[in-house]
């Protein structure tokens, strides 16, 4: 690899000061370097990456944070086809790679090698109210829905592929990828999965049912959501979320349609382990 485009949680490196450092190693190298300003980083004061700014000729772009800076890099890049790899400046990271100890080593397996890629898979997310498209969304993680702050239960009728399936009292549901089996919906007690395998998984958080299990569908299934109404007939409000980032408030008859994206991330692959090792490492940490 020959040119790289650095993302920065501003956050997590305000000073940009391992950014610069990074930036300079690259270029000592005889590579090309590209930084994306601090000040292109906010809007609505969240985290943004702005894709019209990659220049054509990157090879790789390599976010600077955590996995959510990961995740958000993703899901703003999606299409361009750029592998993205993360050096992990927060705590826990299953998918930022790299650690503060091995930047170095790390960029010149980057530029030295041919490293893997990893393609994962995303799902695309739409909120329907009447028939209409109200938002949209992709995800590398997971798309949640849950309650918006109120101590009611959620009612939610799950269909897969036009069939109606189940319905659930719960705090909410998650949708996640294989990426997104060792977030959220872990510790909401769903299963790990290879993250190169391509299945959908539903998870209900904290359901009122002696049937809480997760259910894990084909890439190619079509799931929908639809919010119903309390135990009074009343109608609520629920947010549905990407990745813990973008967030749609939904009421009841609306639909969240969810499914596999046609685009992949792509993830480079810098550690010599393979992803059962790093999860034994990871959980290591917790106990």
């Amino acid at each position: 690899m020959k040119s790289f485009y650095l993302v920065t949680n501003i956050v997590k490196d305000p000073d940009y000061t391992i950014t610069l450092k990074v930036r300079d190693y690259i270029v000592s190298r005889n590579r090309v370097c590209y930084v994306s300003p601090p000040e292109s980083f906010v809007r609505d004061g969240r985290f943004f990456v702005p894709k019209e700014q990659i220049p054509e000729d990157v090879d790789c772009i390599i976010s600077l944070g955590g996995d959510g800076t990961l995740l958000r890099t993703a899901r703003f890049v999606l299409g361009t086809n750029i592998p993205i790899v993360g050096i992990n400046l927060g705590n826990l990271g299953f998918l930022a790679q790299i650690s503060p100890t091995s930047i170095f080593e790390s960029l010149d397996k980057l530029m030295d090698t041919e490293p893997d890629i990893e393609e994962r898979m995303m799902l695309h997310g739409e909120v329907q109210r009447n028939g209409e498209v109200i938002a949209k969304d992709h995800a590398l993680n997971d798309i949640v829905i849950s309650r918006n702050g109120h101590k009611e239960m959620l009612r939610l009728n799950i269909y897969v592929d036009g069939s109606f399936l189940n319905s659930y009292r719960a705090d909410g549901i998650i949708a996640a990828t294989p990426t997104g089996s060792t977030g959220y919906s872990l510790a909401a007690g769903g299963p790990i999965v290879a993250p190169d395998s391509r299945i959908l998984m539903l998870t209900p958080l904290a359901p009122q049912s002696l049937i809480n299990r997760s259910v894990i569908y084909s890439a190619g299934s079509r799931i929908e959501v639809e919010l119903g109404p309390n135990k009074d007939g009343e109608p609520v409000i629920a947010v549905a979320s990407w990745d813990g980032d973008t967030k749609v408030e939904v009421k009841t008859g609306d639909r969240i349609v969810i499914f596999a994206s046609v685009e992949n991330s792509r993830l480079v692959k810098v550690s010599e382990g393979s992803f059962w090792d790093t999860l034994r490492q990871k959980m290591s940490t917790m106990l």
